[in-house]
């Protein structure tokens, strides 16, 4: 695999995304937007208490009030980690590398690189230096989180709310691109040559992955006659950056990497970390910092949504000691109160609450949506 690819690239952008060409002809009569969805574990989708509804014994306009999320979506949740939601026929495709198809996106989609074959069940992708190609992870394989470049999804995340309401909002289609893992720091979203790329730990050639993607999603739309209008990405990353100084100019560097791929507006989802947690609590601040900045210097990215942040907790003692910060945004609430409302927003079981639940994660899916629609103009 050639990863300089900038003929390829340009050739796939101008076919695609020019005047004139025979698939912009067709954009009246159907249009779909290239998206890419890109970031750590809340952006895959982890919450994993499948039996149990956070909204179980509260009254959905209650909750909906207490919360800040729209009462249908708490009337559809079924579980921490599963929301029916509602994907018109046609209203989104996903796009995968390795079998080079676009498929429908319904609310039970997986995205990712995911399906079972001869081998086993595929969890994900990795680049293989040896075949100079990018191949399917399983469960049990070496490396499997030192090496993946994107895992799969396996509850309801913030995606399928994202197309639903795309879709609505703009009667555009989605063609989602998907490169997303747990844990993974915003350095490895670079190229494996830029100097800030972070070597060993977890993730690799996920840039390329991800531009790989984007030539193999507009050469499959063009071959298929499915008119590309514009190319957005959204981003849901920073847990994982929570004692870096450096976030700021990676993720403005990974934004000038994405705009040669042909993207053109994005929306930020700012992060937070696990609720309680003592250690965390001058991270958050820190990135939540850098991901204000980075919003209001470029024009062309906005706020996804601050529903994670808005609802972060920390420990006891920095809730109630001389800044006042979190109980100013928790309206000075006592501190037993705030942090059971902060756990509506988190998967049910104790051992996950890093994780948002699929509620919390489609409401962010929606404002999302709402928000770069309108910084594109599409509302």
């Amino acid at each position: 695999m050639n990863f300089t690819g900038a003929a390829l690239l340009a050739a796939a952008l101008i076919a695609v995304f020019a005047p004139g060409s025979s698939v912009q002809a067709k954009a009246a009569e159907e249009v779909y937007d290239l998206v890419l969805f890109f970031g750590q574990s809340n952006m895959v989708g982890s919450a994993m208490g499948y039996t149990t509804n956070p909204f179980t014994d509260i009254d959905p306009a209650i909750a909906s009030e207490i919360t800040g999320i729209d009462e249908d979506l708490i009337e559809n949740t079924v579980s921490a980690a599963k929301v029916v939601v509602d994907i018109p026929d046609g209203a989104a495709l996903k796009y995968s590398l390795l079998s080079d198809s676009l498929v429908p996106v319904t609310g039970d989609t997986c995205f990712g690189e995911w399906g079972q074959d001869a081998n086993s069940t595929c969890i994900g992708v990795r680049f293989n230096p040896a075949a100079d190609a990018f191949e399917p992870v399983y469960p049990g394989d070496a490396g499997l989180f030192t090496d993946i470049a994107s895992t799969s999804s396996v509850s309801t995340n913030l995606i399928h709310e994202f197309c639903a309401e795309w879709y609505q909002e703009t009667g555009h289609g989605v063609i989602v691109l998907f490169a997303a893992a747990g844990g993974v720091p915003l350095e490895k979203f670079l190229p494996v040559d830029d100097p800030d790329y972070l070597v060993g730990y977890c993730g690799a050639y996920i840039f390329e992955y991800i531009r790989a993607s984007v030539i193999g999603a507009m050469q499959k739309a063009a071959a298929e006659g499915i008119p590309l209008q514009n190319a957005f990405f959204v981003s849901f990353q920073g847990e994982g950056n929570a004692r870096d100084a450096k976030y700021r100019r990676v993720y403005q560097k990974i934004i000038s990497d994405l705009r040669e791929l042909g993207f053109t507006k994005g929306a930020l989802v700012e992060t937070s970390n696990t609720i309680g947690d003592p250690e965390l609590v001058s991270g958050v601040k820190r990135v939540h910092r850098d991901q204000e900045a980075i919003i209001a210097e470029d024009p062309d990215l906005c706020l996804g949504s601050s529903l994670d942040y808005d609802h972060y907790i920390p420990d006891r003692a920095a809730y109630e000691g001389s800044d006042s910060v979190w109980r100013d945004q928790w309206g000075d609430l006592p501190y037993d109160e705030a942090y059971k409302r902060a756990r509506l927003f988190t998967d049910t079981l104790d051992s996950n609450i890093v994780h948002l639940n699929s509620t919390a994660l489609c409401m962010i899916g929606r404002q999302s949506a709402d928000s770069l629609a309108s910084l594109a103009g599409l509302n």
